[in-house]
């Protein structure tokens, strides 16, 4: 079951255009992560069980995600796990998650993260900035020492 003050505030939205700004004062839910895309609302939101990408739609268009689905008031409400099958559903509607080669102007910095969990930070310490943070992968030594696989992070 999905349950938080988002989940009350999809309950009594009339549009995605309105829920969309509204959400975006949910201390659960991540702001900058709050967007619309092809009559879908997409949003990382934060619960006891941990993060997750919620995709709120006006009618059955939450397909592609995996994960629970509830109709909830006017929306079909699909929470999401974060991992590699939507992420790439994620790609495939916002194009610029995806990764994406810079050319040789500017300036970029590469920030290496080796439990995954700085990432965000370096984001935010160079938001703004002009500079273009490059997320290096982590190294198959340090996938084997996190039990993980390149697709996990």
């Amino acid at each position: 079951m999905i349950v938080s003050n988002w989940h009350e505030l999809v309950g009594q939205a009339q549009s995605l255009d309105s829920l969309q700004e509204r959400l975006k004062q949910q201390a659960e839910v991540y702001p900058a992560s709050v967007n619309i895309a092809d009559d879908r609302l997409l949003f990382l939101a934060k619960d006891a069980q941990g993060t997750h990408l919620v995709v709120v739609s006006t009618g059955e268009r939450t397909d592609g995600f995996q994960g629970d689905t509830a109709r909830v008031g006017a929306f079909m409400v699909k929470r999401a796990s974060l991992n590699s099958r939507n992420a790439k559903a994620l790609r495939s509607l916002l194009p610029w998650t995806a990764p994406q080669a810079f050319g040789t102007s500017g300036i970029s910095m590469g920030l290496g993260d080796r439990l995954g969990l700085a990432s965000p930070g370096h984001l935010t310490a160079l938001s703004g900035t002009g500079v273009r943070p490059v997320l290096t992968q982590q190294s198959m030594r340090e996938l084997d020492l996190t039990d993980r696989t390149y697709a996990d992070v």
